[in-house]
């Protein structure tokens, strides 16, 4: 057990945080992990013995080294340990550390910390956390193994301390949790607004007569070929959440060629479809320009404004948000075909796809009303999770050293 010594903050081993509970004004003590906690680790478990949800007996969260679901593996009928801390010892994410609530099983790629003085906890879980990737060796494949993590030195709090800061980082979390989820309702509630309305069970029309009809996309697109030549240094390209972005915000760095005079030239307001499918665009992704006053991209993209005497362009950019437009790319792409890593779209063939529409402009303009005022509830709750994000970015760094 680890015996509290009496120091002067001269010698560096007592520190002060800038924001204290009332009631504490001790400093922090520098201690040891080894000396402090019982250093150990999880145990091997095939994931044909975990459950992906709990049930019957399955009830103990097991945890491993993977970042999704905070390493969330599944639900064994055992446990190893309760209320401590883990740590991933191995691979990408070595010297990630949490605070386990509960009982709770391990793999063998998660080290433990134990203590049964209540020192175990999210606030020494976040101390610990804040500098474990430091100690990461990355010789080979990383690692931070427990002779490694047992030196490790932090200051930490008095015991109730501790306890004050656990208290506020658990609700701050909590929050966010439920932020989340919030966001998430939102957006299958979105998605499921938008396909309700494009296979047209939720009318928006105002009366009896039907205005929906068959239009060819080059009857409300016209084609965009106009080249950049030294017009705009922005280099675009679609993101799923996004849209169409900077390269340099999205990646970080440019993928584009240095000369992106033979690129097409968008304005704001203009569309552009990517041909690169994922899992959530198997058939690619139309995005429109809203970002930029203008941007280049790759002549592999196929570029069109709307013709707003036929089709509202903010309406157009949410149809292209439904999956209603696929079966007609899907008509006419060749099989397994790819250019370029693309799917095989001809030109002409893409602006020969029938869509079926509103020819009626004032209910294309309630069905935007509608999906603008979901959209702009979804976008406040993402505002709202990123100044939870930052309130807590800024609390870890005036509560901790």
């Amino acid at each position: 057990m680890y015996k509290r010594q009496v120091l002067s903050s001269s010698n560096g081993l007592e520190k002060y945080p800038k924001l204290r509970f009332k009631g504490f004004s001790a400093p922090w003590h520098e201690i040891v992990i080894g000396d402090l906690f019982r250093v150990t680790r999880g145990y091997v478990l095939p994931t044909t013995a975990v459950k992906e949800k709990p049930q019957d007996e399955y009830i103990f969260p097991v945890y491993s080294s993977q970042t999704k679901d905070e390493g969330l593996m599944g639900y064994y009928n055992q446990y190893l340990y309760e209320n401590a801390i883990t740590w991933t010892t191995d691979g990408a994410n070595a010297g990630t550390v949490h605070f386990r609530d509960g009982k709770f099983y391990c793999t063998n790629v998660c080290g433990v910390l134990l203590n049964e003085d209540g020192n175990a906890n999210r606030c020494i879980a976040e101390i610990l956390g804040s500098i474990s990737k430091k100690y990461v060796s990355y010789v080979g494949n990383p690692k931070l193994m427990n002779n490694v993590m047992s030196e490790i030195r932090i200051h930490i709090p008095s015991v109730a301390e501790q306890k004050k800061i656990d208290e506020l980082i658990s609700a701050l979390d909590l929050r966010i949790v439920k932020q989340r989820e919030l966001i998430e309702h939102l957006k299958k509630y979105k998605r499921g607004a938008i396909e309700a309305i494009f296979n047209r069970t939720i009318s928006f029309s105002s009366n009896t007569e039907d205005s929906w009809k068959e239009f060819r996309l080059g009857e409300f697109a016209r084609r965009i070929t106009r080249k950049n030549g030294q017009t705009t240094d922005i280099p675009l390209t679609i993101s799923a959440q996004y849209g169409l972005i900077d390269q340099r915000e999205f990646f970080s760095k440019t993928v584009a060629s240095s000369d992106m005079s033979g690129y097409y030239l968008l304005h704001k307001g203009e569309f552009a479809y990517n041909r690169s499918t994922s899992s959530e665009y198997p058939f690619g992704s139309i995005k429109r320009l809203d970002k930029y006053d203008k941007g280049a991209v790759s002549t592999l993209y196929l570029c069109f404004d709307a013709n707003e005497e036929i089709m509202d362009s903010d309406f157009i950019m949410w149809y292209f948000e439904s999956s209603r437009w696929h079966n007609g790319v899907w008509e006419i792409c060749a099989e397994g075909a790819r250019n370029h890593g693309l799917l095989n779209v001809p030109t002409a063939g893409f602006f020969d796809t029938v869509h079926y529409l509103p020819s009626n402009k004032a209910e294309q303009k309630r069905i935007v009303a509608f999906l603008s005022t979901i959209d702009e509830r979804y976008t406040r709750a993402f505002s709202e999770l990123e100044e939870l994000n930052n309130l807590k970015n800024g609390l870890y760094q005036r509560l901790f050293i």
